[in-house]
């Protein structure tokens, strides 16, 4: 799992973007956790037991994408949060929208895994794998449907690279960053 500050209390930001492979809905899969505890005002997104993208935040679950994810597949997946709306986009198609101002207090980034009340990662880990994740901060990266990035991802010629907080680069295949 990793760590990372100052991500949330901010209205607008593409929270990750990445490419996952679940290879099981058991457990359930959690992609990225943005809480420092597992009750507290962060953004968990996580994939439900019968494969689809969910939001957990604020001790319950907020809201659920109309896509089913198929297992040993990649899928493109965004989590959005613009003028007090989240958005769900799975493989560049709006999967999910719900207006939601409750302010995001909590400051933690957990990859891979949920945070339990102490903020150390749970049993609620990622099953599969996780590529090319980018967390970008004041920036909405994308307003509608869009064609999901055929190449690694790089800061070369991004004209939003200034707001990118994290950049996690793997190869997709061999568990390497």
């Amino acid at each position: 799992h990793t760590r990372f500050r100052n991500v949330t209390g901010v209205q607008t930001c593409a929270l990750p973007i990445c490419w996952t492979y679940v290879t099981s809905f058991g457990n359930p899969p959690v992609f990225i956790d943005t809480r420092n505890t597992s009750g507290g005002a962060g953004i968990c997104l996580l994939c439900n037991g019968s494969g689809y993208v969910t939001i957990y935040s604020n001790g319950g679950f907020i809201v659920t994408g109309a896509t089913q994810l198929a297992i040993n597949t990649w899928h493109h997946l965004v989590l959005q949060r613009q003028s007090g709306e989240l958005k769900i986009f799975v493989n560049g198609v709006l999967d999910a929208t719900l207006n939601y101002t409750s302010n995001l207090t909590e400051n933690g980034l957990t990859i891979g895994s949920a945070a339990d009340q102490t903020g150390n990662p749970t049993g609620y880990k990622m099953n599969g794998y996780l590529d090319d994740i980018r967390v970008t901060k004041g920036v909405a990266r994308y307003t509608t449907n869009f064609s999901p990035p055929a190449s690694e991802l790089t800061l070369s010629g991004d004209p939003h690279a200034a707001n990118v907080s994290l950049l996690l680069i793997g190869n997709g295949t061999t568990e390497q960053t």
